[in-house]
């Protein structure tokens, strides 16, 4: 064996004695401690559905002013759980069926109207229309949940749907569209889906019977921005949907050419204007 061996195999051997050395010292150091995943909040449907209902609400608000203020409606007190168990009673709660109800008397004609329902879902299925599925996820349901509540409280019916990543839908009775089509509402696209008589089967096990009827369906912003609020106020009270009153009038905004004539009064009221003399 030469010189050359000798010296190889010495490294060859140190440099395993290394290894053990360093293997041994690693497994002596302390483990790294893994961090700690994040925790997210899970949000209940529950908070979900309130935050949902008191959007809505603001917008109502905000197109039934006309941009003036948000706080004319507002969510009922437990999303109308109160009106219904109270119903189980015998007892009448006026105005608390439902998801929104009004804080000012100037939103009265709507909610004398109207019983709406605000339901949020990750997805919902509009093929419940045809065979009815999950009770849970059936538009369907939702509808006749909507009609229950509008016929405890002598309304009629208007349902808002969201699914995630979707916009919101409005769906009314067709005899509501026939009406706001006649005040120029012509809405591109819509849905009209015509329901046979039926027994629907509930969430809670239970079946409720409908009867054959038709439900049309639009886009909510497209609602906002084609109807004249005014125009849906006078429709209200011509169908004799709504009672007039002068707490629920709206303020009328004050036109260009008004608040001239108010200016011009003012300046004759003092005199007319002053010139240096």
């Amino acid at each position: 064996m030469s010189d050359f061996d000798v010296l190889e195999g010495t490294r060859t051997r140190g440099a395993r004695a290394h290894r053990k050395r360093a293997v041994k010292m690693v497994k002596k150091m302390p483990a790294k401690k893994k961090p700690k995943a994040k925790k997210h909040k899970r949000v209940s449907g529950a908070t979900k559905g309130f935050g949902f209902e008191r959007k809505l609400a603001v917008k109502f608000g905000l197109w039934w002013t006309e941009g003036d203020r948000d706080d004319i409606f507002w969510r009922t007190e437990g999303s109308g759980s109160r009106a219904t168990s109270r119903a189980k009673r015998g007892k009448k709660t006026r105005f608390q069926y439902g998801d929104m109800t009004f804080t000012d008397p100037i939103g009265m004609p709507l909610i004398e109207a109207f019983n709406f329902e605000f339901k949020n879902y990750r997805t919902y299925d509009l093929l419940s229309a045809f065979a009815q599925t999950d009770p849970n996820k059936s538009w369907l349901v939702m509808w006749a949940e909507a009609r229950i509540d509008a016929l405890l409280s002598r309304r009629e019916p208007i349902l808002i749907t969201k699914k995630n990543q979707h916009d919101m839908i409005m769906w009314m009775p067709k005899e509501l569209f026939i009406d706001l089509y006649s005040c120029n509402f012509r809405p591109y696209p819509r849905i009209l889906v015509e329901l046979k008589a039926q027994s629907v089967r509930m969430k809670k096990g239970n079946s409720i019977e409908i009867p054959q009827h038709a439900v049309y369906g639009v886009l909510l912003d497209d609602f906002f921005e084609a109807m004249d609020p005014r125009v849906v106020e006078e429709l209200l009270y011509g169908t004799n949907r709504a009672t007039r009153t002068e707490d629920s009038r709206v303020p009328a905004a004050p036109s260009a050419a008004a608040e001239g004539d108010d200016a011009e009064a003012a300046s004759s009221s003092s005199g007319g204007s002053s010139s240096d003399s």
